[in-house]
Order: C-alpha cells, then structure tokens, then sequence
C-alpha cells in the first residue's frame, strides 16, 4: 500500500462548525433518549463513515470495507481533513461514553487525546457485560484507535509500546530469555553444518523453495486443500470466491484485500521466496480459513444477518486487527494437525513443486514452528528502533542474527512504515491461541468460528 499525503486543513471556522453539529448531536440524543440498539446502529454508522472519511486521506489505513458502496462515494466527496475527522471522533466516543452502560469519570477535557485513550484502556469488557455494552466497547477500542492513528499522522510520535497499546488494545512483552535460548539450542541441534545460525538456516531452507515457475501451482494446490478443509467444517456462502494476483512493489509478502459479496483478491508479492511449508502457511493464513474465510464469515453473519453494520469496515491499525491476524496466523494449526500437514506437503506440494519427496518435511514442519517463536524477537528489536535505541545498520544486523530474518533491511522498512504492526501478529496469535485452549477437532473448528464472530471474546486486555 502506497503511502498518502494528509489534505491541508480547511481552517478553523470549519472544523468549528464539525463541533457545532456533533455538540447538537449528542445534546439530542440524550433528551430522546432513543433505544440503546438504536443510539449503537447510528454510532456504527458514523464510525465506518468516519473510517472511510480517513482512508480517503490515508490508504494504509484500511483493511477492508464491505458496506453500502454509496457511503464510500460519500467519502470520496468529502473535504473533511484529518482536524474534522479527529472531532467527529472524540465526539462520537464521548456520546457513547455517556450511555447508561457507560457513565465513566472522563477526566480533564484538556486531556490530549492519547492521554484519554490510555486512560480509557482500563476498561475492557467482560463476559457478565450486557450485549449493548460490549457491543459498545468494541466501538470505543475502533474509535479510539482511529484517533490515535490520526495523531500519529499529524506527526505525533509515542513510545512503541504506548502506540501499540492505543492502537491494538495491547502490547507485547520482552521475550523470555530462557525460551529463547532453549529454541536457539534446538535449532543449533537440528541443522548441521558450521556457520552461524542463520547461515545454517538459510542453506537448509534452499532445498525446500518453491521454484518460481512452480510457485502459482504450488499456492493454487495448498488454497484447494485448506478450502476443502475449511467448508467440511465452516459453512461459507456457495457464492465465496477467492482470486490470486501476483504483484509488485509491495511491503506485503502477501494481502488479501476483502471486496465485499464474498469475494477477496490474494495479492502476492512477485518477489517472495516461498519454501513448500511456506506456501501452505500462506494458503491458510491469507485464505482458508484465514482472512478470506473470515471476513465472509462476518460479512454473512454480523454485517448481513444481525446489521453490525461496524463490522463492514476494519482499521487496519485497530484491536480488530490484532483478533484478524491471530485467528490468520493459527488458521494452518486449525486446518491441519502437525502429521497432516507434513504427510499433505510429502505427498501433494513437493511432487507439485518438482522437490524430492525424500526431503525430512517432518523435520522441516519443526524448524519453522522454531523460528516463528523467535518473531517476539522481531517485535523487541522493532521497539527499540522505533524508540531510537537502535538505528537501522544495528536493527538490521540483531534481526538476521537474532531472529533469523532473511530479508532483515525490508523488515525495517516495513517498521518505517506499518511502525508496531508486527504487534499484531505476536499479541493476536497469543489472544487466539488460548481462546483455542486444548480443543481438537470439531470442537477447534466450533471455537475458531466463534472467536471469528464474536469480537468480545478476543478482544485484548490491557497490558
């Protein structure tokens, strides 16, 4: 995604009368008094509006909307800036903060925003919460993420693990110095060679890749089989469909962007290296029953059938974010147990991609579950870039070292611009996987939808 260049303010007079409307607004609601469903469906609204209103401003901003096309028409006409969109949002979370399930000390209205939204992280919703509430609460973590993103594009510039908090919902501790090393010891034992670690890591990846002129057919046959896997378990609309799209000039390795009636469009990045375990990972991850998958289950189910109408938009840097990437970075342990998938990249990708079905994917399976523990390292080597302790040589060479990155300088600069994203990933996976707890079978697939549809029982708890 491309980078933007906010609009220029329109002047004050105008960003008055943006005040004007929503202080007439709010002071109307509370003398109707309409039902709290009502007051939560117009609160909605505002909010994609607002969302949309931002994306036109800053792409990056969003994930995916699926909602009345008119709107984003709307949107695009508009000459709100980022000043007017900021207002309309602190206002709409103050009218949702003074609904009976919501009266809450609001502090010093001097506050800055990302003072109020820290300060507002302390309440979380709790399963005892009426559906109202909870509902509202979903709606204050999107808002409050909305504003903050606008702060950071008017230049401001919090810590790491404040912006993470004020965005996501949550953050992610320094990693346990004792797990660490014992998956460094495991994978000094398991691959042979001298050298240093990730030399050693990166010779033993080579012989698992994907040639490039198989790599279409290898992705097209592991979507087919996570697909397969995910509709004898998920009911998904006849009408879902997923495209694949092979692009350039990306940040992404791979996206899947939602366009709504249940089609997505799989881009992946043209210059991505792709090992056999990789690209069924991918196949998961961005499609079943990953992020195609669960976008139209929300699209059938909370947009479509309960008018949620919240859920047709989704902040790419937002809480929301963080329950999308956990359910999408633990779809392939959904769809397939660890024998399976071994035995299905044995007997199916590798004849595909042209490798020698003698390769240990066994093997191969374990030293990718390694090294992905190692991207909370990621995320602490990306806090104290962003927090100025280490500059970008220094970044990249403790990336390739520490956490086995192969491509540590293109990362970084996904960091320059994504910033705490990675968060996403790392705190998402840890939300989904103890929702999962132990559940096997039907009963995984059961919880994996659940998790999907209902945004309070993952939504991340401050820390």
């Amino acid at each position: 995604m491309a980078n933007s260049t906010p609009h220029a303010s329109l002047g004050r007079v105008k960003r008055l009368c943006w005040l004007c409307v929503a202080t007439m607004t709010v002071g109307a609601a509370c003398r109707s008094q309409p039902p709290a469903a009502a007051r939560l469906d117009e609160a909605a609204e505002t909010f994609v509006r607002l969302g949309l209103a931002l994306a036109e401003r800053d792409p990056d901003s969003l994930d995916l909307y699926a909602g009345p096309p008119e709107w984003r028409t709307a949107a695009a006409r508009s000459d709100a800036t980022l000043d007017d969109i900021h207002d309309r949002a602190r206002a709409l979370a103050e009218r949702i903060e003074t609904t009976d399930d919501h009266r809450r000390d609001r502090g010093d209205r001097k506050e800055n925003f990302f003072q109020r939204a820290l300060r507002g992280l302390r309440f979380t919703s709790s399963p005892n919460r009426s559906a109202d509430a909870g509902r509202a609460d979903h709606l204050l973590q999107q808002i409050r993420a909305l504003g903050t993103r606008i702060d950071i594009l008017k230049g401001a510039r919090p810590r790491f693990d404040d912006e993470s908090r004020l965005l996501f919902g949550t953050a992610v501790a320094p990693p346990d110095p004792a797990r660490i090393t014992a998956v460094r010891d495991e994978l000094d034992r398991r691959l042979a060679g001298r050298g240093s670690l990730r030399a050693r890591y990166a010779a033993y990846q080579r012989a698992f890749l994907v040639p490039e002129s198989r790599r279409a057919a290898v992705v097209e046959r592991a979507l087919v089989e996570c697909r397969r896997r995910t509709r004898d378990h998920l009911v998904l609309p006849a009408a879902e469909q997923l495209t694949i799209a092979w692009v350039s000039n990306t940040p992404w390795p791979a996206f899947t962007r939602y366009d709504g009636s249940f089609h997505s469009r799989l881009e992946l990045n043209a210059a991505l290296a792709l090992t056999v375990d990789g690209a069924l990972d991918t196949a998961c991850h961005e499609g079943y029953p990953g992020h195609h998958a669960i976008a139209v289950l929300q699209d059938a189910d909370l947009v479509r059938r309960q008018r949620r109408i919240e859920f047709s938009l989704q902040l790419l840097f937002s809480p929301d974010a963080v329950r999308s990437e956990g359910l999408a970075t633990v779809a392939a342990d959904v769809a397939f147990n660890e024998g399976e998938r071994a035995s299905f990249e044995r007997t199916e990708l590798l004849p595909v991609a042209g490798l020698s079905t003698d390769l240990d994917v066994d093997g191969h399976v374990r030293i990718e579950q390694l090294v992905a523990e190692l991207r909370r390292v990621q995320v602490d080597i990306a806090r104290r870039y962003v927090d100025g302790q280490l500059e970008f040589v220094r970044a990249a060479a403790q990336l390739e070292a520490d956490a086995l990155v192969a491509a540590p300088d293109a990362f970084l600069k996904f960091v320059n611009e994504f910033r705490t994203y990675p968060v996403a990933y790392v705190a998402g996976a840890d939300l989904v996987k103890q929702a999962l707890g132990r559940a096997v079978g039907d009963e995984r697939w059961t919880r994996y939808r659940e998790l999907a549809l209902r945004a309070r029982d993952v939504m991340p708890a401050p820390r």
